[in-house]
């Protein structure tokens, strides 16, 4: 059963890791090096304290919104980090088509309301996004045992290679 159904998701999804671990090192990179400073001031509008002693899923919330939503002061376009790294990367020579159109599309992505309606625990869950009625399989794997169907999340969608999957969110 599993050969059917979920071994060319899992190969699929593996496929990738490596691409998004590398492109969050670069990102995390950029902004240690070009926007720390913008870091406090981030913090300080997120509303919640974040250092080591937040708990993990709360940092990466943080994080993810930091990335993609918290808007660079100063800067003309009113851009965030994402699309600042992405114009840099952009320009760069020796580019990788599939990381710069990943790149694109996590910098368009934004956060969703969705619903689970269906799951294959191991592989992951069919969601439908509540306002547009857009359906996607969602591969998570970790969330796959805990969620049920009917499940509302709030979460940012972003697709790696092939195949879907969230940043941060809750249910």
């Amino acid at each position: 059963k599993y050969k059917h159904c979920c071994l060319k998701m899992h190969q699929e999804r593996k496929r990738w890791e490596g691409l998004e671990n590398n492109l969050r090192e670069s990102i995390t990179e950029y902004w240690q090096e070009f926007h720390e400073n913008d870091l406090y001031d981030a913090i300080n509008i997120y509303g919640k304290i974040i250092d080591k002693n937040t708990e993990v899923t709360e940092r990466r919330l943080f994080f993810d919104w930091f990335i993609h939503d918290y808007i660079i002061p100063n800067n003309k376009n009113n851009n965030t980090i994402i699309k600042l790294f992405l114009k840099e990367y952009e320009k760069e020579e020796s580019k990788d088509t599939i990381e710069l159109n990943t790149l694109r599309e996590w910098s368009d992505s934004f956060f969703r309301v969705v619903e689970v309606l269906e799951i294959t625990v191991g592989t992951g869950y069919k969601i439908s996004d509540i306002f547009t009625k857009e359906e996607f399989f969602l591969h998570d794997v970790r969330s796959s045992t805990t969620v049920e169907k009917y499940d509302i999340i709030y979460t940012r969608l972003y697709r790696v290679g092939g195949s879907i999957t969230r940043a941060s969110g809750g249910l």
